[in-house]
């Protein structure tokens, strides 16, 4: 199993941005869905407004401006930053990395490490597992930590196992190291074999994009997209969370030697709020424990913890000691959890791009 315990790793800001463009689901899906389905939905999932990007807008302008303002409000010098992560499935280009061209718009010194990596609803905990392990080696002092999406350009308005889902969003969360951390622990896990339960079949090597890629197919499910959009095995995405979530929360607990009573809140990837009251229900965890924000800001992939905690947590993580497992699952199929204890984490107004 891999799994990880580090002591001297400390998340000392999160800021996150979301692009100044909110649309209402009844507005999105009027000409496609039937509103009392729409209806029906919302109070199932919990989303009442996703934000999509502006033209031009791209996964990169919302991680900049997320971590410039971070870098200002916990007052950094931007010189003693040495490693920036950059974790999302709609990087700017497929080459360079989009690492190098923040380190450039950041004013980030060339002795910045930099990375990125191609993962979706895991990625804020493996993002903080690197983060945790380049400090803790020695390797940086001062990391930035970018993670989100801007998902939306590939959903089909026409498919509504995702257009009610997925929205924009990215984070940035400053980590450091700290004498005075009281230690955080992880584990990870990985199932290929789901590969298909979510994915956008075309636009990479495997399947370049064709005129056939552009083609609208309908499913047996009526949903409308082409090979070019999202696609999402909602049921077995559901039965794979339902099964791996609740033992990767117990087994974190445990890694970190605590016990559940320990726990102050359960921070769960924001898929969506059936699934959610779910997964705590199957792992026993109080409903009080397990905040949810999807009406707020819809599934923002990888960025939704972090969205979680400014938006629901972030007066208690400033001022309190906030014991919480984290957990990512989703895409991949790739999960993982973390345990850790938030404390003096200055959390900035997201922002709206």
């Amino acid at each position: 199993m891999a799994k990880a315990r580090f002591n001297n790793a400390k998340i000392k800001g999160i800021c996150c941005a979301v692009p100044n463009n909110p649309i209402l689901i009844e507005e999105m899906v009027k000409p496609y869905f039937d509103e009392n389905y729409v209806k029906k939905m919302k109070s199932i999932i919990g989303v009442k407004q996703l934000y999509y990007a502006k033209e031009g807008q791209t996964t990169s302008d919302l991680g900049y401006a997320a971590a410039e303002k971070l870098i200002a409000d916990i007052g950094w010098e931007k010189e003693s930053i040495d490693g920036l992560i950059f974790i999302s499935q709609t990087p700017d280009y497929i080459m360079p990395a989009t690492s190098c061209i923040l380190q450039d718009r950041l004013g980030l010194p060339i002795t910045t490490l930099t990375l990125d990596i191609n993962l979706g609803c895991s990625a804020y905990i493996y993002g903080l597992f690197l983060a945790s392990q380049f400090i803790s080696a020695g390797t940086c002092k001062r990391i930035i930590l970018v993670v989100g999406d801007t998902i939306s350009r590939r959903v089909s308005p026409k498919d509504k196992s995702t257009v009610l889902i997925f929205g924009d969003g990215v984070s940035a969360t400053a980590v450091e190291f700290s004498d005075e951390n009281s230690g955080s622990s992880f584990i990870l896990k990985t199932d290929g074999s789901g590969a298909n339960s979510l994915i956008i079949p075309a636009g990479s090597n495997r399947y370049p994009c064709t005129d056939e890629s552009k083609v609208e197919k309908k499913d047996d499910d009526g949903n409308i997209r082409a090979d070019e959009h999202i696609q999402m095995d909602g049921m077995g995405i559901f039965l794979f969370a339902l099964r791996e979530v609740p033992v990767i929360l117990k087994e974190v607990i445990e890694l970190n030697e605590w016990t559940s009573e320990d726990v102050d809140k359960v921070l769960l990837h924001q898929a969506n709020n059936f699934m959610l009251n779910h997964i705590a229900q199957k792992a026993d965890i109080p409903l009080d424990k397990v905040p949810l924000n999807m009406d707020s800001f819809g599934n923002t992939g990888g960025a939704t913890i972090p969205f979680l905690i400014c938006d629901k947590l972030k007066n208690d993580v400033k001022v309190r000691k906030l014991k919480v497992i984290m957990s990512g699952f989703g895409v991949g199929l790739s999960w993982g959890a973390a345990a850790m204890e938030l404390s003096d984490v200055f959390c900035s107004e997201i922002l709206f791009i």
